[in-house]
């Protein structure tokens, strides 16, 4: 370890000891460590132990200002520990990035209306979710591969790069998911095997990028998707993209493309609903997409090219309706194209 962060984990180990607790535990000391080096850290394995770190330590670790002073700008690092309370960061001004992995959090994460840097939490489990409508994140928020059995909700949060909740796997009684009215600077990945039991809602989200779903498993008992009024760069329901609930994108604004390119849509009313959309490129439901519900399009804008090659819609009334939409370029129903309705 070098000499420099060898004087900075001095450094907090005194400030915890005076400022927080005297008693502080090996997996606290632990964090402290990790916290203070600018070395890279090796993964923790799956099987690793996981020790308690109590919540009011990560707290005070990650809320004052001396002890910031002597965090290595990689960030505040909990590596396999166990959070048995809520860590509760509400209305907190975060000073470090929070990099947390192989981590089990047994009460909620809350960062209502908090001020934070990037905060990544990879390989862990939420058993009650996470607090953060209103929250700020200067950087990127990275929610990868973690096990949620409660709501995570982002409403009304910033995000100035990017969200990437690549191979989550998300549980909840409503919605699983609640980023209504966000604004993300860069692009929204739920990629990688991400699954859903439970809407991912995106009422009114402002997003520069792309909204990506590649691979993604969105179950639900109403809408597994709802995006009305938002407005996103392009969107990517593709790469065995399965839905089991309806996709709502009305009033939608949408820069590029909706491309749902193989992408197998099932609902009980509409699978597809685009009312009122306005889409900048193509709308590309090919490549064997299926739906079984109503693909809507009534009063839909889009500029390129309508592209139903292939595909195979299947619905109780209407397959496929798109009363006074306005297409700038072709509509394509040919290689195999079917409906029933």
């Amino acid at each position: 370890m070098p000499l420099l962060d060898q004087i900075r984990e001095t450094k907090l180990i005194e400030l915890a000891k005076t400022r927080f607790d005297p008693d502080l535990t090996p997996a606290e000391l632990r964090v402290l460590h990790d916290s203070a080096t600018s070395e890279e850290l090796t993964d923790p394995d799956e099987k690793a132990p996981r020790p308690e770190v109590r919540a009011d330590f990560l707290r005070w670790l990650a809320t004052d200002k001396e002890a910031a002073s002597h965090i290595d700008p990689k960030g505040l690092r909990v590596y396999a520990a166990t959070i048995n309370n809520e860590l509760d960061l509400k209305r907190c001004h975060v000073n470090p990035a929070l990099d947390f992995r192989r981590c089990d959090f047994r009460g909620e994460i809350s960062l209502l209306s908090a001020e934070t840097w990037s905060i990544y939490i990879l390989n862990s489990s939420l058993a009650r979710g996470i607090s953060a409508d209103g929250v700020t994140v200067h950087g990127l928020l990275f929610l990868c591969r973690v096990q949620s059995k409660g709501e995570i909700s982002l409403s009304s949060a910033e995000i100035t790069q990017g969200l990437n909740c690549s191979g989550s796997k998300l549980k909840a009684e409503c919605s699983a998911f609640n980023a209504e009215n966000v604004k993300i600077g860069g692009s929204a990945f739920l990629t990688d095997g991400f699954e859903s039991d439970g809407e991912i809602r995106l009422l009114g989200a402002q997003i520069t990028g792309q909204l990506v779903c590649s691979g993604a498993k969105l179950r639900a008992k109403g809408k597994a998707l709802g995006a009305d009024g938002a407005k996103i760069g392009s969107v990517f329901l593709v790469d065995g993209f399965e839905s089991e609930g309806e996709i709502r994108f009305t009033g939608v604004e949408i820069r590029g493309q909706l491309n749902c390119f193989g992408a197998k849509l099932r609902a009980k009313g509409s699978a597809l609903n685009a009312d009122g959309a306005k889409i900048g490129g193509e709308v590309l439901l090919n490549g064997c997409f299926e739906s079984e519900g109503e693909i809507r399009l009534l009063g839909a804008e889009i500029r390129g090219q309508l592209n139903c090659s292939g595909a195979k819609l299947r619905a109780k009334g209407k397959a496929l309706s798109a009363d006074g939409a306005k297409i700038g370029n072709s509509v394509f129903l040919k290689d195999g194209f079917e409906s029933e309705g």
